[in-house]
């Protein structure tokens, strides 16, 4: 009997007079949600914070590889330029352009470049080489071509028409600067205004957009002919290349 008593009160303390268990009330449900909600944002907001910065991560990783893709073909150009006073078919040109987004220039010249015959044999061409920016719309900008033109006979298929080397470049535009490092808009090998000699670089700024604005990069390639041409200026020695940014 005294057992059956304890039970009973036992019950009673757990299950209420009623039989019935005691259960969440309306302001306990109402507190545990918004406590739920509240750390479902924060873990929301934290995740799509690193996912997007991530994302941007990548997006600068890629953009830094297009660049130095397309700075590293152009010093391979700039480097092999080959000119002669006496030869007319041999030239060194860069002409100051403008579009309605900024600079527009034109770089054009004569290179030395190695192909891949079909053969597999490695072979090296006089090609002319031209760098130009194709306009586009001033929301994405325009793209930054390279053209390619044989000079000498050379087997079919090897070269192709204008390609696009950079997309969303808003300007571009080149300085030449001499073996005393003075720095010009334009240069001419063609100019009957000035000594026909190669400049000692080239300084080529790049601006185009990038995710949140626009960024500007520049770069200063030397030309080996330009540098050591002290015979055609008739000085001696050689006062080096200037440096890059």
């Amino acid at each position: 009997m005294w057992r059956f008593m304890r039970l009973k009160r036992k019950s009673r303390a757990l299950f209420g007079r009623r039989g019935v268990p005691h259960g969440f009330t309306l302001l306990e449900l109402l507190v545990a949600l918004a406590l739920l909600s509240v750390l479902a944002t924060v873990l929301f907001l934290s995740v799509g914070a690193s996912a997007t910065q991530t994302r941007r991560m990548g997006e600068r990783i890629e953009e830094q590889q297009r660049l130095r893709l397309v700075f590293q073909k152009m010093a391979a150009d700039i480097s092999g330029v080959f000119w002669d006073k006496d030869a007319s078919h041999l030239y060194f040109q860069g002409a100051r352009g403008s579009s309605s987004a900024g600079r527009s220039d034109r770089l054009e010249f004569t290179s030395v470049v190695f192909h891949w015959r079909k053969r597999g044999e490695r072979a090296d061409d006089l090609v002319s080489v031209a760098y130009s920016l194709s306009a586009g719309p001033k929301e994405t900008g325009g793209s930054l071509v390279r053209e390619e033109r044989p000079l000498t006979t050379t087997p079919p298929g090897n070269y192709g028409g204008p390609v696009t080397v950079l997309n969303g470049v808003m300007e571009v535009s080149y300085s030449y600067l001499d073996k005393e490092r003075r720095e010009r808009d334009s240069w001419s090998t063609r100019s009957s205004e000035q000594t026909p000699e190669l400049p000692a670089a080239v300084r080529v700024t790049l601006k185009f957009k990038r995710s949140g604005g626009e960024r500007m990069v520049s770069a200063v390639f030397p030309l080996p002919l330009g540098i050591h041409s002290s015979e055609d200026s008739g000085t001696e020695g050689n006062t080096g290349a200037p440096g890059g940014s």
